[in-house]
């Protein structure tokens, strides 16, 4: 009863993406939006709140699909209590030309795979970054996150010699490792108490082609059209990634760099410019200067 029967719609590079975007949503119709990075982070939140409880709205971020992340994904959200992280960490270091909307989505990337590895509610959030003057534009974040029972650790880089796309779970007694750019063994298994190379454990997991990784988004998105818990998860994973880099913002003018704050308006305040209080569900955030 009430499922939008109409297709779903793929919006590609368009001028006005925003506009139409919303208004597709406003609509009632599920969304994939694949070339998001033009959008800020308050304009996803805008999106966001523009759906309907079972309306799919995703963005487009193939790195979540690899089958690295679903597998440790699958066991950090297990009742294994030995998986339980305490802490992510999680590195981008790209070859792209560094951009500002760029490097935004990069970082908003990363935010979804640690959040979404961690899945609890952030608590502080703490960012720092570097200027390259010959640009005028940040090219390098490091931003670290305190949840509940864990932590996460993130770096995004751009115009990097040497491309690095890399994330760690450290557990109670054990850590995985992932490798996203090694095309045969992207995933290592370690106990603490025994880092020798040979008592590591490596999972056989060839990396997939890009088509194959649009693939299994395109089909995430369709199997969230019918299902109400995962067009929730979805919406609210990229919420909590909107609320966070709005607190990066923050954080990072707190600090002189010429980083745009804009003023969100409904769940989220700046405060005196350094802190960022919301009503649930939208995560509580203080930026510490």
């Amino acid at each position: 009863p009430g499922a939008d029967r109409r297709p779903p719609v793929i919006l590609g590079e368009m001028p006005h993406l925003f506009t139409e975007a919303l208004q597709l949503v406003e609509a009632g119709r599920h969304v994939l939006v694949a070339a998001p990075q033009p959008f800020s982070a308050q304009q996803i939140a805008t999106l966001l709140a523009a759906r309907q409880p079972r309306q799919a709205v995703f963005l487009w971020s193939e790195r979540r699909y690899h089958p690295a992340y679903r597998l440790l994904t699958g066991l950090a959200a297990s009742d294994e209590a030995a998986w339980r992280p305490r802490y992510v960490r999680q590195t981008y270091l790209g070859r792209e030309r560094p951009s500002g909307s760029l490097l935004r989505w990069r970082t908003m990337e990363s935010l979804a795979v640690v959040l979404g590895l961690c899945a609890d509610e952030p608590q502080r959030l703490r960012a720092a970054a570097s200027e390259n003057p010959s640009r005028g534009a940040i090219d390098y974040v490091s931003i670290s996150i305190e949840f509940t029972d864990s932590k996460g650790f993130l770096e995004v880089g751009l115009g990097e010699a040497i491309g690095r796309q890399e994330a760690t779970i450290a557990a109670h007694d054990r850590r995985a490792c992932i490798d996203e750019l090694n095309p045969s063994v992207p995933i290592r298994i370690a106990d603490d108490d025994d880092f020798t190379p040979r008592a590591a454990r490596s999972v056989l997991c060839p990396a997939p082609s890009a088509r194959e990784l649009a693939r299994l988004q395109c089909l995430a998105f369709l199997e969230a059209t019918a299902s109400l818990a995962r067009s929730q998860a979805e919406a609210a994973l990229w919420l909590k990634a909107s609320a966070c880099w709005q607190a990066i913002e923050a954080s990072l003018a707190a600090r002189g760099l010429p980083v745009e704050v804009v003023e969100p308006t409904g769940a989220l305040r700046v405060l005196k410019g350094r802190g960022l209080t919301a009503p649930a569900p939208m995560p509580q955030l203080r930026v510490v200067g």
